[in-house]
């Protein structure tokens, strides 16, 4: 029989209330013929992403094969842990490891939890809920998909909106699906998961309230939730200035402050050069620029470009004349976790205070805005 060497790296999940007295875990899982088992079992990390601890808190190993199941032991530590197993290279299974056996069987299309505890049964209910609503909207997209290739691209308006509203009602269905799944366990570890991967479906709003009474809201994996409901605080209307130091376009040290609060109204604008959204709004955020300049208004762009290069290449075919900044690491930008900008085109108004007055102005909605202001 080939003998199976298991790495099992994970992080610890601190559950105070659910010490366990076992000290260790029995895990069974059946693949599909032909594939090989689960070689490690991961850490849930920080968002959507998968991190290695370092240590190995478990040391697992072949215990036997039964039925297409290959058992290995997991050893706990004093703390509960939460275990990612993969099951392709993009999906991964979560399991509590809270001593008590789980079975899986990985080896049909729909994979599922065959036995495992209470806490797993709902784990595993509240993975799968979330997996529906993913395939759903991944059914929508390429619905539209087909129609944009039908019409060669020029969708009719009537095929985009019914897509649209489709689409958004799904969405407001997920979120109610998110809500219901974390308030009825607030008494248990699964709200770190779900909250851990929300992104977008849950408004930084709900997520603060909720975590204000959780047991368990200052979890580690919750980090990423923390931060990015203190980047929506920083960008608040009223908000003062939290200032960052980055480089101009030439290279030299500058700080946000250097612009913001100096006595005029001053837009922050976040963009990049690849950024087609971007680039189609930079004409208006220009002709905002050039109609109020001479009244008190100033531009400071914010890129989340990768190359000095492509960087420079975008100033200069989009003509921008005002200063920029950029550390020039895209999507990892210094003001992406402290403004908690996740989608670009973005802004931020400034008063001549350096106070926020307004966000993600663009358009009708910026123009109107500063003509209100500078009369």
């Amino acid at each position: 029989m080939k003998k199976f060497a298991y790495t099992v790296f994970m992080a610890s999940f601190l559950l105070a209330a659910c010490q366990q007295e076992e000290d260790s875990m029995r895990v069974l899982v059946k693949v599909a013929e032909g594939q090989e088992p689960p070689q490690t079992i991961l850490s849930l990390a920080v968002g959507d992403t998968l991190a290695i601890s370092d240590n190995s808190a478990a040391d697992a190993s072949e215990e036997s094969v039964q039925d297409g199941y290959v058992a290995f032991t997991v050893k706990n530590t004093a703390d509960t842990l939460i275990g990612m197993i993969p099951i392709s290279d993009k999906l991964f299974w979560p399991i509590v490891l809270d001593g008590k056996p789980v079975k899986l069987d990985f080896s049909a299309e729909n994979p599922i939890l065959v036995e495992g505890s209470e806490i797993n049964v709902k784990l595993m209910e509240a993975r799968l809920a979330c997996k529906e609503l993913d395939d759903a909207k991944k059914q929508i997209g390429d619905e539209y998909s087909k129609k944009a290739e039908e019409y060669n691209g020029d969708v009719p308006d009537s095929v985009v909106n019914a897509v649209r509203s489709r689409f958004d009602n799904l969405l407001q269905e997920e979120q109610e699906s998110y809500k219901n799944i974390v308030e009825a366990n607030k008494d248990n570890i699964i709200p770190v998961f779900m909250l851990s991967r929300a992104g977008s479906r849950l408004t930084t709003e709900y997520m603060e309230e909720f975590l204000s009474s959780y047991l368990y809201s200052n979890h580690s994996s919750l980090a990423h939730v923390h931060q990015a409901i203190q980047g929506e605080k920083n960008k608040s209307v009223g908000a003062d200035l939290v200032d960052f130091e980055m480089k101009d376009i030439n290279g030299v040290a500058r700080h946000l402050s250097d612009y913001v609060g100096k006595g005029k109204y001053t837009l922050v604008d976040f963009w990049a050069s690849w950024c087609g959204p971007c680039r189609q709004e930079m004409p208006n955020v220009k002709a905002c620029y050039e109609a109020y300049k001479d009244k008190g208004f100033q531009v400071v762009g914010i890129s989340y470009d990768y190359e000095q290069q492509a960087w420079e290449k975008g100033v200069q075919d989009l003509g921008i004349t005002w200063p920029q900044l950029s550390d020039l690491k895209g999507w990892n930008n210094l003001s992406s976790n402290l403004f908690n900008i996740k989608s670009i085109p973005a802004t931020i108004l400034y008063g001549p205070d350096g106070k926020v007055i307004a966000t993600d102005l663009r358009g009708e909605q910026l123009a109107e805005k500063l003509k209100e202001l500078l009369k």
